[in-house]
């Protein structure tokens, strides 16, 4: 059977599977369950860039053991990034990637890989939004955006089955929302795991070495500084979009990513923030999550949604 490798490149996690080329979607999502796989980007005595490839090899090797044949190697990587070359330009995070030429380091790397085989490089909020705005039927032909929260922010706006990446109508270039001015810095100060770790730090410094999940923890055992914190969070995110959501004019807004598990502890707030009325129904928590961006690296990959 003929399909593809897809990987989605998180801030914590490498998470990946093989997509087989059926016409059932419902199948499809069966077999990523199935082959779904997940290694810590950061693994003792090696660079992110070498547990990566570790990690492409793994499912290279599962898809063998299958009787798959390989017809292409999708990945979805956080920006900045120069998708077209296959070269990070972060700084940020995931720094061991900068500056490597992975259309010619992958091949090297990944054992008994032919050099025939394309590779394809997607921003991660655009796979997630690829599939969330596909299989929710009330967004075909309509407005979309789709959030990914976790290491930092991801924002895909979709027009009519078009990806929008030009500036234009409060869109941002690439629809990037992350780096935006907003109060003393950029939104994503106030719109990541690093913002959760620092405003929480300020309302209870006794516990330093806490983690985002952790937090969330908290929140769900009914902790006020851990809920106070995502809802802060939540806030910052919607006052940020405001005047984006107002000009765009979305039909739905699908949230996703790491942090879409306390979805319901911000959600009001973020609402607040954007000055949106509750009962409009605007905003969603997306189902399969991780699984969303996986899916929509195939969809991009066939061109099923195209950039503008």
């Amino acid at each position: 059977m003929r399909g593809i490798i897809a990987v989605d490149i998180g801030g914590t996690f490498y998470k990946g599977s093989i997509i087989p080329e059926l016409t059932d979607s419902a199948a499809i999502l069966d077999e990523v369950r199935k082959g779904f796989m997940k290694m810590p980007i950061k693994v003792e005595d090696k660079s992110e860039v070498q547990t990566f490839f570790d990690f492409i090899n793994l499912l290279y090797l599962g898809a063998g053991k299958k009787d798959y044949s390989i017809s292409g190697i999708g990945m979805a990587f956080p920006g900045p990034f120069n998708f077209d070359a296959g070269i990070s330009r972060m700084d940020h995070k995931l720094k061991d990637f900068k500056g490597i030429d992975l259309r010619h380091e992958l091949p090297i790397h990944i054992s008994g890989l032919n050099n025939d085989v394309p590779l394809y490089f997607f921003a991660d909020c655009h796979t997630f939004g690829a599939y969330e705005y596909k299989y929710n039927t009330t967004t075909v032909n309509s407005k979309f955006l789709g959030i990914t929260l976790g290491t930092g922010l991801g924002t895909t706006f979709i027009d009519n089955g078009v990806i929008l990446v030009k500036p234009k109508n409060g869109i941002p270039c690439m629809g990037s929302v992350w780096d935006l001015p907003y109060l003393d810095g950029i939104v994503e100060d106030y719109v990541s795991s690093r913002f959760l770790l620092t405003d929480y730090l300020t309302r209870s410094a006794n516990n330093s070495n806490i983690t985002v999940t952790e937090i969330i923890d908290e929140a769900i055992e009914g902790k006020k500084d851990a809920v106070e914190t995502l809802k802060l969070m939540g806030f910052h995110l919607g006052r940020s979009l405001k005047e984006i959501i107002r000009e765009f004019c979305p039909k739905m807004v699908v949230v996703g990513g790491g942090l879409s598990v306390a979805y319901d502890f911000f959600i009001s707030d973020v609402r607040r923030g954007a000055e949106v009325l509750e009962d409009t129904g605007l905003f969603s928590r997306s189902s399969l999550n991780y699984y969303s961006s996986l899916m929509g690296i195939k969809i991009l990959m066939d061109k099923e949604i195209v950039y503008e």
